[in-house]
């Protein structure tokens, strides 16, 4: 169990992003990046095949990689979502090829709110492509072909890696048999 630091502005039943107060994001994410060493140390006693993370998380691909252990992007957005954003950060100025998925100008605000740097010095919209750059080789994500094959090919040219929808994670089986395809794969 990772052990994330207790803040008096973050008490520890806060220690997750479910149910999290929007205003305790910034908070929470300095207390993750408190828990590094703690991180660090249970990859050096678990020794596991592989480490699955996301972007809130843009130190634990090089924790990994100087222990030898791969280190796979999980997103837990949809692909259209996703590669929406992925777009936007590496082609500012260009127009998102699929024109039924857009910002209004009040949403767009958000988005260029992923700029401001966080506790940890990382800009949001940074730590999304650091996210996509730093996974081995592939990235998993929640959705699945049926619903948005296209952005998951999208977003496959736009990251240069595989993108492998585990479906919804409310679906047990699909979620148990990931690591085993995962694992395939990389052993190819």
């Amino acid at each position: 169990e990772l052990q994330v630091p207790t803040l008096p502005e973050l008490p520890p039943h806060h220690h997750t992003t479910n149910g999290l107060p929007p205003n305790l994001m910034p908070t929470l994410k300095e207390a993750v990046d408190m828990a590094k060493p703690s991180f660090h140390n249970i990859l050096r006693t678990l020794k596991p095949d592989m480490v699955l993370y996301d972007f809130l998380l843009p130190w634990v691909p090089a924790l990994a990689s100087a222990q030898n252990i791969p280190a796979v992007s999980f997103i837990s957005t949809g692909a259209a979502t996703f590669s929406y954003v992925v777009h936007y950060k590496l082609n500012p100025d260009s127009e998102y090829p699929f024109s039924s998925i857009y910002y209004r100008e009040y949403e767009n605000h958000k988005l260029t709110g992923m700029a401001d740097a966080t506790a940890s010095g990382i800009k949001d919209s940074d730590g999304v492509i650091n996210c996509v750059e730093q996974s081995s080789g592939m990235i998993l994500i929640k959705t699945c072909r049926e619903i948005e094959g296209k952005y998951i090919d999208y977003l496959s040219r736009l990251s240069k890696k595989k993108i492998v929808p585990v479906g919804p994670l409310v679906q047990a089986p699909a979620i148990e048999d990931a690591p085993t395809k995962i694992i395939e794969w990389l052993s190819k």
